[in-house]
């Protein structure tokens, strides 16, 4: 349906499909059964919106503001992206809410190993943490090295 209506599949992703036009390029992002659609091409967008609902049933959300638990707002000088209500969902998750941050540091060129300290009892929500703590890299790049340690 989307090949049909002359967009193309991106070659670095599956679920994000590119039509250009002289009066812009629409961007067409796909995940399960929601649908991200943005341009500089605002009639092109009504008109691919229009096309979309005579074949799915479907529901104009309008701009975009929550996705993939990414919060987004849009300024005049871009968007903003932010996953606090994320981050609030992990601490609580992790019973570390009333809890006092400080800066820790961490040894470099240390190796940890699986067999250091005593085994979790029950590793799932260590697990479930860490792998949440992967996804929240995706905003907060500056996490990255220590999520991987910790993985």
């Amino acid at each position: 349906m989307i090949s049909f209506l002359g967009f193309i599949s991106s070659s670095h992703d599956f679920a994000l499909f590119v039509k250009c036009i002289d009066a812009g390029c629409i961007i067409l992002s796909l995940y399960i059964d929601d649908v991200i659609i943005t341009s500089d091409d605002i009639d092109g967008i009504l008109v691919l919106k229009t096309e979309l609902a005579r074949q799915f049933e479907m529901n104009d959300l309008g701009s975009l503001r929550y996705f993939l638990d990414i919060n987004v707002a849009y300024s005049p000088r871009g968007y903003l992206l932010s996953q606090s209500k994320y981050i609030a969902d992990i601490l609580e998750q992790a019973r570390l809410t009333n809890n006092k941050t400080v800066d820790t540091l961490i040894e470099v060129y240390t190796t940890y190993s699986s067999f250091n300290g005593l085994p979790l009892s029950d590793p799932t929500l260590y697990l479930t943490i860490v792998g949440s703590l992967v996804y929240l890299t995706i905003t907060r790049p500056d996490i990255a090295y220590i999520v991987h340690i910790v993985s």
